[in-house]
């Protein structure tokens, strides 16, 4: 009679047992799932917007139209916004980075979640360095960004604008900056 109870709770132990790492290494595996499809999809639609942006960048010859910049910037603002929890912590300045990006080019139009005075007809004057420092700048967080999406790696970052433009020497000296006012600041 022993050997029968022994068998019946060591059975009832073992499927107990199976059931429960079971649920836990399914449940761990939908949760990975998860978490990647959410990175994933914030990913996406942060690169759609910056991308919008990169073209503008490249492609305006130093004056455009304020309201052509606002819905690609608004819709940038947007997904950053939106994909800030599940960024990597050495990446989530990149909505305040590219915002200094864009004002050093743009100016005001870069804070139009700020403002909505923007008149349609008021122009933008794109000094072509800074255009072309933001554009760089743009392109290099778009391949951060792949880099996190393809990965998953928790330790993708990406320098600030500042500290971009430090590193790469290209930040004016202070007293240049003072004499030389040639783009807009935020």
């Amino acid at each position: 009679m022993t050997s029968v109870f022994s068998t019946l709770v060591i059975t009832v132990v073992g499927a107990f047992l199976g059931a429960f790492a079971s649920s836990f290494f399914t449940g761990r595996r939908d949760r990975q799932t998860f978490q990647k499809e959410r990175r994933v999809a914030a990913a996406e639609e942060m690169l759609g917007s910056l991308n919008a942006i990169l073209r503008m960048l490249r492609n305006s010859r130093g004056h455009t139209a304020a309201a052509d910049w606002i819905r690609p910037i608004d819709s940038y603002y947007e997904a950053a916004e939106d994909a800030w929890h599940v960024m990597p912590p050495g990446m989530r300045h990149a909505k305040r980075s590219v915002r200094a990006a864009l004002g050093e080019t743009l100016g005001v139009v870069a804070i139009v979640d700020f403002r909505s005075d923007l008149g349609p007809g008021e122009q933008v004057s794109e000094p072509d360095e800074w255009r072309g420092y933001a554009a760089d700048y743009v392109s290099g967080l778009m391949g951060r960004l792949r880099e996190w999406r393809d990965t998953g790696k928790t330790t993708v970052s990406m320098l600030s604008f500042d500290d971009w433009l430090r590193v790469n020497t290209l930040y004016p000296e202070p007293e240049r900056r003072d004499r030389d006012r040639s783009g807009p600041r935020i």
